[in-house]
């Protein structure tokens, strides 16, 4: 259990963000690539309830690593994700349930009793697959021409989201105007759901988080019957 003390690192790290900067320029787009660059700023993130399995490799500010799995029912819309993070072997360590602001720890062993390791680990998990806003504040280019969409849920944060290839996204989140995290997402399943995820948490405690997609469903497709029986075949004799 001793190697999974590392991941109680990650709150700390996250706290000890630094302070402030100038947000990057973003040169406003016009015409039809507006409209394109909207459109697959959005892909990256969960468009409905999803349930997802990932297989986890954490890289702590210390320097060591750990392993594990970690399995979500995350629904952007009504602002609700469960996780469920467990050894390689199979043994629970943690699973929280979070709605809006409310969080439910339904069980942890130590160190993942601590409640602000949860929130913080759910945090983190929220930033990599729930859309950052419904419409972008402003789409255009940054720096080398690559397309951009900015997105603020307040004042002092705001997240970038690029455009860095086929299939190959960045996602930057600004506090105060410091870049505190940076999300790279690449390759989508047969659902669209970014089959790489790798979270760096920036400042004087580092730290990079991957996640690697194992299975991905929306949920609403695990219930439909693979071989559905029409009424009229039922009937017949």
């Amino acid at each position: 259990m001793r190697r999974y003390r590392a991941f109680f690192l990650l709150p700390a790290a996250a706290l000890l963000l630094a302070a402030c900067s100038a947000l990057p320029p973003i040169r406003p787009g016009e015409g039809p690539s507006l409209e394109r660059t909207r459109q697959e700023c959005r892909l990256p993130f969960l468009r409905e309830e999803t349930r997802l399995i990932h297989s986890l490799q954490a890289v702590l500010p210390d320097g060591s690593g750990t392993s594990a799995i970690g399995i979500t029912i995350a629904d952007p819309a009504a602002k609700t994700l469960r996780l469920t993070l467990m050894t390689l072997e199979g043994f629970v360590l943690f699973t929280a349930r979070i709605e809006g602001e409310n969080l439910e720890i339904e069980r942890a062993v130590a160190p993942f009793t601590n409640r602000d390791f949860a929130r913080s680990l759910i945090r983190d998990v929220t930033f990599c697959l729930f859309p950052p806003g419904a419409v972008p504040e402003i789409v255009g280019v940054e720096e080398g021409n690559r397309p951009v969409c900015r997105y603020r849920s307040d004042g002092d944060t705001a997240t970038d989201v690029v455009l860095t290839g086929p299939q190959r996204w960045e996602v930057r989140l600004y506090g105060g105007g410091t870049l505190t995290r940076t999300l790279t997402a690449e390759g989508l399943n047969e659902h669209g759901l970014p089959k790489r995820l790798e979270l760096t948490g920036h400042g004087s405690l580092p730290y990079r988080l991957t996640l690697t997609l194992l299975t991905g469903t929306p949920v609403r497709l695990e219930s439909r019957p693979e071989n559905p029986i029409e009424e009229d075949e039922e009937d017949a004799p």
